[in-house]
This record gives C-alpha cells, sequence and structure tokens, in this order.
C-alpha cells in the first residue's frame, strides 16, 4: 500500500487496489498499442551491444512509425528511466521513426511533436500503461490471459517483432488475437 499511496504500479498493487484500477481502465475510451521485444541474446548482442538506450530507441522506432503521421499534433509521453529515456534520445527515436515511414511510403510527415519525460506518479496516463503493458506480459511469461482478455478490446494491437519465425503474422489485433498460439518467453 505504501508505494500506491505514490502512484498505481500493476505489478507491485495488492489485489483490491488491482482490482478497482481494471475496473476503471475498462470503463476509459483508448486505445492501446505495444511492441514485444523476445528477449533474445544473439539479437541484442549483435544489433545493440545490450546497450539499453539502443534497445529502447528501437523499440519506440517500431511503435511509432506507423502512427505518427495519423495526428496532426502529437504529446509523447515517456516514463524516465534512468540516463535510458532521456528527451533526445527519444527525439531521435521520433526521428528515425519518421524517416522509416517516409522512406517505406514515400510520404511526408508534418506533425508537431513534443516529447516529456515524466516520472509515472505525475502522470496518470503512464500509470495506465503500465497496467495494461503488465497484462500483455503476463500473457507471454506465464500464459496467463485472465487480465489481457478483460482489457482486450482496448489493446489494437501488440506487435512481436522477433517472433517472425513460427507464425505468419506477429500482429496481434482484434482479428488475429494474441492468444495460446504465442510461444511463452
Amino acid at each position: 500500500m505504501e508505494k500506491t499511496r505514490i502512484a498505481f504500479h500493476a505489478a507491485k498493487d495488492c489485489a483490491e487496489i488491482r482490482d478497482r484500477v481494471f475496473h476503471l481502465l475498462k470503463t476509459l475510451d483508448f486505445t492501446y498499442y505495444c511492441i514485444v521485444l523476445r528477449k533474445k541474446e544473439t539479437f541484442f548482442r549483435s544489433r545493440f551491444d545490450f546497450k539499453d538506450t539502443a534497445i529502447y530507441k528501437y523499440a519506440v522506432e517500431n511503435l511509432l512509425e506507423n502512427r505518427l503521421h495519423l495526428y496532426s499534433e502529437i504529446d509523447c509521453y515517456f516514463s524516465s528511466l534512468g540516463n535510458v529515456v532521456r528527451k533526445d534520445t527519444m527525439q531521435s527515436a521520433i526521428n528515425s521513426a519518421i524517416e522509416r515511414f517516409k522512406a517505406k511510403w514515400n510520404k511526408e510527415n508534418s506533425s508537431s511533436i513534443r516529447i516529456f519525460i515524466q516520472q509515472s506518479k505525475e502522470r496518470p496516463l503512464l500509470q495506465a500503461s503500465d497496467y495494461v503493458l503488465w497484462t500483455i506480459q503476463r500473457a507471454y511469461e506465464k500464459g496467463d490471459f485472465r487480465y489481457y482478455n478483460y482489457l482486450k478490446e482496448k489493446i489494437c494491437l501488440v506487435h512481436d517483432i522477433l517472433d517472425t519465425r513460427r507464425h505468419s503474422s506477429n500482429y496481434y489485433t482484434p482479428k488475429n488475437p494474441l492468444d495460446k498460439k504465442i510461444d511463452p518467453v
């Protein structure tokens, strides 16, 4: 309960608090998009040399690449993570996402994008994101879909970037739902 007084955190909240937060999330109007990076040592060693900043930047690029052009004004809130999540790093990730989209679709992005790095205790939306991400993590790591299924109409996309070997589609959407066919991590 001590941590809950500061901010909600799915993995740390007691069951009673978690239940109330999930019921509240169910009533809110939001959609959720997620990138999953499986912990594959060879990939992280060869591609990023295990540098957290590079890994996080790669995830942000992939998450935002096909979303940024959809809106004229965007406020991106990132939960601070020590020296890994910094404004310059996230700006670089967003710039890379814009360039990747332009190279793929030959379309300019004229969105006005502002970046905010904050503690999750300062932004309830970061806490809500933590809860939804926790449901996805439980599905992957424990095969527990109970919480995910409760919020699945809010989850528009789970892109499992590194799961291309076994499944023809690693984009999980309402039409191709995340379910027991995923390989646990």
